[in-house]
């Protein structure tokens, strides 16, 4: 409820006008409980580790031998044996040679720009590139001249780009992208993008930057990601977190050593943050060695991603091209309006399925929706319902007043 307004600050009313016109617009967030029964068709717990037995005990097992912080940032005191195991095994499984430890995927990115701007950057950006990789160059802060961005997956515009422009010998080029794009569910063309990068290796030497947070776990080698599918030389950094597939938090960026020391010294997130528990850290270890053998979960992921994929082409939400390509656990379904996408959502909440309305800006307009992610312990049923709850789109846009129909 609003305070009334012969009570309210100018501050607190210009605050009320901002929150009166984005509810109006159909942009108005606020965090929801999400229900404990029903279906959730929006958790990122990928292969469904988050009540794996092997984690849980771990979890529980690392929290009666350190206890439960860890008591202050990582060059302080919040780097104990299990950090240092967990980042030693992660560099292994990826074959990088080192590993920085992050409270979260944000602080990992801005530890990854922190290095690269003592290099005098030009950062190459895919358009749709997550709002922390963004806010970590500076964009909404007026850094974006050291900023191009490219239309999204589109490599022949990135070449375009690099070419278009002359570079200083000390300027270092990044180009920068998501290995798997969070909102839309596609993935990074990578072939391509190493194969542009080795034609201007030579006279610019860019360094490639990916943020792996929705790969690792369930693509590449042992669910190895971006990493399980290049070497070292050719991906220089990688971020993810372990919010998605490690079912936990917390985050993490890999490259050479080089590049970690470095972090060590000017990533503030770092620096002055809390470190999280050796507990978490030690339930990360054994996490790690359940993804590497979790290819019967994975190969179930895929069952389920291809079943539901052919049930929205029989329901028309989309035509066979819009499936191409929109073969990983996320799955945009597209409502055409911030409007729109609201009362899908609440469509879906009423027979008991838990699926957020995705709005701008985190999509554009015309891409707003919901976005279903599908995991490994999704049974048919659970698809089946979700399916039923959707309907037909035709049917979902007779139902729509006029001016939210899908453009």
């Amino acid at each position: 409820m609003m305070p009334h307004d012969d009570l309210m600050n100018r501050w607190q009313k210009r605050l009320q006008q901002q929150a009166i016109q984005r509810q109006q617009q159909g942009l108005w967030r606020q965090p929801k409980v999400l229900p404990g029964t029903g279906l959730n068709f929006c958790s990122n717990d990928y292969l469904g580790l988050s009540h794996h037995s092997q984690l849980v005990e771990a979890y529980q097992a690392g929290l009666r031998e350190y206890g439960c912080g860890s008591g202050g940032s990582p060059l302080i005191s919040g780097y104990q044996a299990p950090h240092q195991q967990l980042s030693e095994k992660l560099a292994d499984w990826l074959g990088r040679e080192a590993v920085l430890l992050t409270g979260s995927g944000y602080a990992a990115n801005y530890a990854v720009t922190s290095v690269f701007n003592q290099l005098d950057p030009m950062y190459y950006f895919d358009k749709r590139n997550h709002a922390s990789m963004y806010d970590a160059v500076g964009y909404e802060w007026g850094a974006d001249q050291r900023l191009r961005r490219f239309r999204h997956n589109d490599l022949a515009h990135l070449a375009q780009l690099i070419e278009a422009h002359p570079h200083r010998s000390d300027r270092q080029p990044v180009i920068a992208s998501e290995g798997v794009f969070s909102m839309d569910g596609d993935e990074l063309p990578l072939a391509e993008l190493l194969q542009l990068n080795a034609s201007h290796g030579a006279r610019l030497d860019p360094a490639i930057w990916i943020d792996d947070a929705h790969g690792i776990g369930v693509n590449g080698e042992q669910g190895a990601g971006i990493c399980g599918q290049t070497t070292a030389q050719q991906v220089a950094v990688v971020s993810a977190t372990f919010g998605k597939t490690f079912a936990m938090g917390g985050a993490f960026i890999a490259g050479d050593r080089s590049f970690i020391e470095a972090a060590w010294q000017h990533a503030r997130h770092y620096i002055y943050s809390t470190a999280f528990s050796a507990a978490q850290a030690h339930a990360l270890c054994t996490a790690i060695d359940v993804i590497k053998s979790a290819d019967v979960l994975r190969q179930q992921l895929r069952t389920n991603i291809e079943y539901f994929k052919q049930g929205l082409l029989s329901l028309g939400w989309r035509h066979q091209a819009d499936n191409q390509g929109l073969n990983h656990a996320i799955q945009p379904v597209v409502a055409g309006s911030a409007h729109a996408a609201i009362a899908l959502g609440e469509q879906l909440a009423r027979r008991g399925i838990a699926c957020l309305a995705i709005r701008p800006p985190t999509v554009p307009s015309a891409q707003a929706g919901v976005r279903v992610t599908l995991r490994a312990n999704h049974q048919r049923s659970d698809i089946h319902q979700l399916l039923d709850a959707l309907g037909p789109y035709q049917t979902f846009i007779r139902s729509l007043p006029v001016s939210d129909g899908a453009s």
